[in-house]
């Protein structure tokens, strides 16, 4: 407030401080406003008109901390009431502790515990407890243990059972939190009650232990069932598999049966065809010597009984090849492995067909070592190198040459027969071995044969663990055999 030397003039300065004074009084400063006036008269114009200033900026900031203040405890009144009635309508219980012992809570709290706030100020709160816990647990130690670790920094949350002033049990779910309230450790505690909660989970659980019951027998039924169902399925399998194995045998039984007929209709083709032919030869043969008995002592019967030998060399060949094939076929055939020297059986063999080899004048020439072996049983091997040898010369021309060679391959031997007929087409070498086409070829000189020297060659090697591969060009034709050393197969 500014005051000029007009209103001082005019009789208005007394006015003005009286003025001054009554605002000195509404700041609280009335005694400092006094002992200005005593001294105003005192003080020149100039000194005047700065205090005034000085006072009024001074009162305009005192009065602004004075609202700033009065507002701010306005909120601050407002805050609390807030905070109050949401602490006194909070549906759940909030309470403070401090030493374990109550010291605020809200109409929950009282609710809960049938009894008024004042009662349960300093109140330890856990002596609301029922004596034991789930697991027969002790409440005590248990609520030491939690209390502390809260006080810890560790917030705890937990189901208790709390028992009310009037012995009302009741289930709460308690949340245990520290908090600081000038500079000392507190707890706010909140408790909710879940007794309703609990008593469904009751429910439930003896719902669902009917539950369980009925599940477990229901279970046990259907593996009783189930168990049932697998022995008669073992039952059924049993009987399935007796079934599935008559009916293997059966059909074994008539392929058996079936190769039994295509062999019998075999033996009787070659019995009354081509092993007729070597007899009818040698029943020829021997009559015309009988009828020209003056021939027996002179050269002209020789040509005579080497076709004798002949037919009944051939009629031999084809006896034994079918005896051999029939005890093969039947099962009857036993193998007896040995060392046999493979020089010696060509040998032992080629006696048999010398008149034949001489009768078409072909040369035999045998390149094999004395040293080599083979192992095998001997009646399969001879009854191989009789069949071939003898197809050899069938095939060969008058004048003509076989050679046969033996090497060493490996942990075998490896036998060649090499004639120089008139050689075997591809197609019919793919089909040589296969029992379901078999060939039958005439001879050079129009011998017969039946087809089942090179199927039963073909079986015994097989049998005696051996390979054989037949080769032809316009030289000629080569089988070659192959069967393992004696060492290999120690």
């Amino acid at each position: 407030m500014y005051y000029n030397e007009n209103e001082i003039d005019n009789g208005n300065l007394y006015i003005n401080i009286i003025k001054l004074v009554s605002v000195y009084a509404l700041s609280g400063v009335l005694i400092y406003g006094m002992m200005k006036l005593t001294q105003v008269f005192k003080i020149n114009l100039k000194e005047i008109k700065s205090k005034t200033q000085e006072l009024s900026h001074a009162n305009t900031s005192l009065l602004h901390e004075i609202l700033r203040s009065e507002k701010a405890h306005s909120l601050l009144e407002e805050e609390k009431i807030k905070y109050q009635t949401l602490f006194d309508q909070s549906l759940d219980a909030i309470l403070i502790l401090k030493n374990n012992c109550i010291v605020s809570c809200n109409k929950k709290a009282s609710t809960l515990f049938d009894c008024e706030n004042n009662d349960l100020i300093g109140i330890n709160l856990f002596n609301f407890s029922q004596n034991l816990q789930e697991f027969n647990l002790d409440s005590k130690k248990l609520s030491e243990t939690y209390i502390n670790q809260a006080l810890k920094g560790n917030p705890k949350i937990f189901e208790w059972q709390f028992k009310s002033r009037t012995n009302k049990n009741f289930y709460a779910e308690v949340s245990l939190f520290k908090i600081t309230i000038k500079d000392v450790d507190h707890l706010q505690c909140l408790i909710i009650d879940i007794s309703d909660r609990k008593e469904k989970e009751k429910v439930l659980e003896k719902y669902r232990e009917h539950l369980e019951f009925q599940v477990n027998e229901r279970t046990e039924a259907l593996i009783q069932t189930n168990e049932e169902l697998l022995q008669t399925n073992e039952k059924l399998n049993s009987i399935n598999n007796l079934l599935i194995e008559e009916v293997k045998n059966r059909k074994d039984a008539q392929l058996k049966l079936e190769e039994l007929n295509a062999m019998k209709d075999k033996l009787f083709s070659v019995i009354g065809h081509d092993l007729r032919n070597p007899f009818n030869n040698i029943i020829n043969m021997s009559e015309l010597l009988l009828n020209r008995t003056h021939l027996i002592n002179s050269d002209k019967a020789v040509p005579y009984l080497q076709h004798i030998n002949i037919g009944a060399q051939t009629g031999y060949n084809l006896l034994e090849n079918l005896l051999q094939w029939a005890r093969s076929q039947t099962g009857n055939i036993k193998i007896n492995a040995e060392k046999i020297q493979v020089s010696e059986i060509i040998r032992n063999t080629l006696s048999f067909f010398l008149v034949s080899a001489n009768n078409k004048n072909i040369n035999i020439e045998i390149l094999i070592d004395n040293s080599l072996y083979i192992y095998a049983d001997l009646r399969m091997t001879e009854t191989i190198f009789r069949n071939l040898i003898s197809n050899a010369i069938k095939f060969t021309p008058e004048g003509g040459k076989i050679k046969i060679s033996a090497e060493v391959e490996k942990d075998t031997i490896k036998i060649n027969i090499q004639d120089s007929g008139i050689g075997i087409s591809q197609e019919k070498i793919k089909l040589l071995f296969n029992p379901d086409s078999t060939i039958s070829t005439k001879g050079t000189n129009g011998e017969n044969g039946t087809g089942l020297g090179l199927l039963l060659c073909k079986e015994f090697i097989d049998k005696n663990n051996g390979k054989i591969i037949a080769y032809s060009d316009s030289n000629g034709a080569t089988f070659s055999i192959i069967l393992p050393q004696p060492y290999s197969v120690i």
